[in-house]
């Protein structure tokens, strides 16, 4: 939303010749935002408004609590769905449960897109033990690093990539997702297997997997397996990028137990 009293239209591109034959301005109500809970490393949930949701520069303005102030956050971690008599969210906090949902209200009771999260491992003990390569400036690491902006890329030498990674212990793992890079769409891995081992010499094969649409729809996948599989060390090795690429790039790996 913006405050104004003129308007200044201008058409810098155009096929052919511009014809308008209105142009209005409107007032629309500004419903809560859609959130995202994220995670850091140590496994602390961190709630706010999804980042699409304010584009604009800040010029050193605190935006989140700008947004905040006309809305609150409510979550829960017992699989219920959040009302206002739910958990108010005031800061980071480490969950007592796997799945959050949350969602934002504001004054006048209307309710935003509510949001769940399944929290995966945390990662802080984690490390990357090997990999196919790397660009520069796009290591390996950065596929566990929390941080969905950043990503690992691979060089260009085909579609059979791998990423090996350690869970830093044993775990019971449940399955995995898998964030592509949103930056472009090179290196999107839409085919892939995954194997495991537990003292990172001997492996076994713990299936295969495919994510579909992802040049359209590059968000978060989940692969599940049907039972859960011992493991520390665990490889992941793309047979398959979209578009025919041959090289992979991973924003985020997750794992689940």
């Amino acid at each position: 939303m913006v405050e104004a009293s003129r308007f200044r239209l201008r058409v810098l591109e155009s096929r052919a010749t511009p014809v308008l034959t209105t142009v209005g301005a409107y007032l629309v109500p500004v419903r809560p935002p859609q959130l995202a809970i994220q995670p850091d490393l140590d496994g602390k949930v961190e709630i706010k408004p999804h980042q699409h949701e304010f584009g604009w520069k800040p010029h050193g303005e605190d935006v989140l609590a700008n947004l905040t102030s006309d809305y609150r956050i409510y979550y829960t971690v017992d699989g219920s769905n959040p009302t206002v008599k739910s958990q108010l969210y005031t800061g980071a906090f480490l969950p007592t449960a796997s799945i959050i949902k949350a969602v934002a209200i504001d004054r006048e009771g209307q309710r935003g897109a509510p949001v769940e999260e399944t929290l995966g491992i945390a990662k802080r003990n984690w490390k990357v033990v090997s990999s196919s390569g790397a660009r520069e400036k796009f290591a390996a690491d950065k596929a566990i690093d929390g941080n969905e902006n950043s990503f690992w890329h691979s060089q260009s030498t085909g579609a059979d990539q791998f990423i090996e990674i350690d869970l830093g212990r044993d775990y019971a793992v449940s399955g995995f997702a898998y964030t592509p890079q949103r930056k472009h769409g090179e290196g999107m891995m839409a085919k892939g297997l995954l194997k495991v081992s537990l003292d990172g010499k001997n492996w076994q094969d713990a299936g295969s997997f495919e994510f579909g649409n992802l040049i359209n729809d590059p968000s978060k996948r989940k692969h599940l397996f049907g039972n859960k599989v011992n493991t520390r060390y665990i490889r992941i090795i793309s047979t398959e990028i979209t578009g025919g690429g041959n090289s992979l790039s991973i924003a985020e790996l997750d794992f689940y137990n």
